[in-house]
């Protein structure tokens, strides 16, 4: 079974790589983008089935999977073999036999969605489904003007709407390319560079370890996007370190968790959102991963200011020399095969090229740059293992997409979204900061366990237009609604990305989870930050960019130092109120506030420096 899976995991990614070159039109083949999803779907489904049994206790495929599988694949293949009558019924009325097709589709969808990513997301998916049916006898937001079972059928399964739309075009071009591009950085040795030189860069100061692991998933995290595979891949080795080094086992998993969320706010990748985004807002993507960077950087430097005086705090220090490799080293064994990063940023950035092409493009640069050496160079094996690899990743994210296609169409003909925000606004009588944080936890409850592309998505289409609708700019709202849904990966009861990191490290979820709240507060207060301060978006003068910047580095540190209880020492529980509440004030934009706030900081650093009577634990300087 194993080798059908290699199989149908290799063609999926070798058809998509043909798609995203336009290799079909240089063979003559016609295909539309509907027809490649088509494709896509059908394969993605056959993996869904093969890879994630029924029951995990029961592992082997058992004749009900097949039955999910053809049961998925047919209503696939009518799309790319009847295409043409297919487009035709999309765009008049929906016949007997694809309304059927539509059922046996959402059918096989709803139990590959059960078994990729929970219960939860496939009853979210057939509450969708149903209240377009049901919404004229349900009360308050939830009423709509009900529609008939074909119009269902086809806004679930018909052009242009539903499943074969743009959440599924998006997975089976771009986020499919980028995949190819970071499964080939992986087998080629990538991924162990990029740990290797967070070591060697923050391995010799206190908490090292912890710093490390912050920096190699912040690196990982801007190639893979995803928080689970980033705590996989990076935690396997540095949650160990960090115990080794004297972290607790909660304490380490917390700082994997959040430093391996950051890989949905960290470009390019952003959990594939930006994709969605740039094509949703019809802004380039070029110009929101560069939006987006001074923000994720923010969350980073709080993160790494936490870790430091908690480093501090309990008298952990830096990794042994003998356990670390030296920066010079890493890059001269392995500087060559980081040459694929700046070759991605230059297509993306410096020629414009679409994301898709530029993805794959790095990817392919990857191998050929392997083949110049013998003891580099990617084998035929190794290559089928990157292009498999890549196509099993997809079929969370591909699911989850064409999910979100589902939810998007049953929204819009409902009305429900517009309910939504029109309901958030009343309740905040249209006061900024009331908005913000009635929309935070909105976003937080909406993106607890259906991940970043189905999350943001809902989100986008229900709060963020109650942002909107009071002159918040389109992109900072929708920047917003995701930072505070993407929460959702740290924060208890679900926190994915805290219970894999608690599984490598042996201890409770919930604590680690609650460990990864207060280190990945940044979350919460950048988003809020760049409300308030529209400057760290790059929106406005250089100088008020700069001035932004500064203020929120500034109520980073106070804000962790109230966080941690410690500076040079100890804080007591008055100065803490005093440095979290003056943090809070210098992310507002008057000058006067921020001044008065700079000097109730000061003074409490001068304060607590004194009381360490000159001996202190130069925890500022360790970072």
């Amino acid at each position: 079974m194993q080798v059908l899976v290699k199989t149908v995991g290799i063609l999926l990614s070798a058809w998509s790589a043909l798609y995203i070159s336009h290799g079909t039109d240089y063979l003559g083949l016609e295909v539309s983008p509907n027809q490649h999803q088509g494709v896509f779907m059908g394969l993605l489904l056959i993996l869904a089935f093969l890879i994630n049994p029924a029951n995990k206790k029961k592992p082997g495929v058992r004749w009900y999977d097949w039955v999910f599988i053809v049961l998925g694949l047919v209503p696939c293949a009518y799309v790319v073999i009847f295409y043409r009558e297919w487009l035709f019924h999309s765009a008049g009325e929906i016949q007997s036999y694809e309304l059927v097709l539509a059922a046996a589709l959402v059918i096989s969808l709803l139990e590959g969605l059960r078994r990729t990513m929970g219960l939860i997301v496939s009853c979210l998916t057939v509450f969708f489904l149903l209240h377009p049916l049901l919404s004229a006898y349900l009360p308050g937001i939830l009423f709509g003007r009900g529609y008939s079972l074909e119009r269902v059928g086809a806004m679930a399964y018909m052009q242009p709407e539903g499943v074969f739309s743009l959440p599924l075009n998006i997975a089976a071009t771009i986020i499919i390319g980028f995949l190819l591009f970071g499964q080939l950085l992986l087998v080629s040795g990538s991924g162990r560079v990029l740990i290797n030189m967070a070591l060697s860069m923050a391995g010799r100061v206190r908490g090292g370890g912890a710093k490390s692991a912050v920096i190699a998933s912040g690196l990982y995290g801007m190639l893979s996007g995803s928080p689970a595979s980033d705590v996989a891949v990076t935690g396997s080795f540095t949650i160990p370190l960090m115990k080794s080094t004297g972290y607790r086992a909660e304490v380490a998993a917390g700082v994997e968790a959040t430093a391996s969320s950051g890989a949905t706010i960290m470009p390019p990748v952003m959990g594939a959102v930006a994709f969605i985004m740039a094509e949703w807002l019809a802004i380039p993507y070029a110009r929101i991963a560069l939006i987006s960077f001074l923000p994720a950087f923010l969350y980073y430097y709080f993160l790494l200011v936490q870790v430091d005086l908690h480093s501090a705090k309990e008298k952990i220090l830096r990794i042994p020399i003998s356990e670390m490799p030296t920066l010079t080293g890493t890059l001269r064994e392995g500087w060559f095969k980081l040459i694929p990063i700046p070759i991605l940023l230059y297509l993306l950035f410096g020629r414009g090229y679409p994301p898709a092409v530029s993805g794959l493009w790095a990817g392919i640069s990857m191998v050929i740059i392997t083949l110049l050496s013998r003891k580099t160079r990617i084998s035929w094996k190794q290559l089928g293992e990157a292009l498999s690899s890549a196509a099993e990743s997809a079929v969370v994210v591909g699911l989850a997409c064409a999910m979100a296609g589902i939810m998007m169409a049953s929204v819009s003909i409902t009305g429900l979204a517009t309910a939504i925000s029109s309901f958030i606004v009343e309740v905040s009588s249209q006061n900024l900061f009331v908005l913000l944080f009635l929309a935070a936890i909105a976003c937080f409850l909406f993106g607890m366990g259906i991940g970043s592309i189905p999350s943001y998505i809902f989100v986008a289409i229900t709060v963020a237009p109650a942002l909107t609708k009071i002159g918040v700019p389109l992109l900072a709202a929708h920047l917003f609604v995701f930072w505070t849904a993407m929460s959702a990966f740290i924060t208890p009861p679900v926190c994915v990305a805290a219970y894999v990191a608690s599984a490598i490290a042996q201890c409770s979820p919930v604590k680690a989870g609650l460990h990864a709240v207060r280190f990945g507060a940044g979350f919460f207060l950048v988003p809020f930050a760049f409300i308030y301060n529209p400057a760290l978006l790059l929106n406005g003068p250089v100088i008020e960019t700069v001035v932004a910047t500064v203020a929120l580095l500034i109520a980073c540190l106070a804000i962790a130092i109230a966080f941690e209880g410690y500076l040079f020492k100890r804080v007591s529980w008055w100065q803490r109120v005093l440095f979290i509440a003056a943090g809070i004030a210098m992310l507002h934009p008057g000058y006067s506030v921020r001044v008065a706030s700079l000097l109730v900081i000061l003074c409490l650093v001068l304060f607590n420096r004194k009381a360490a009577k000159g001996s202190p634990d130069k925890a500022i300087a360790g970072i």
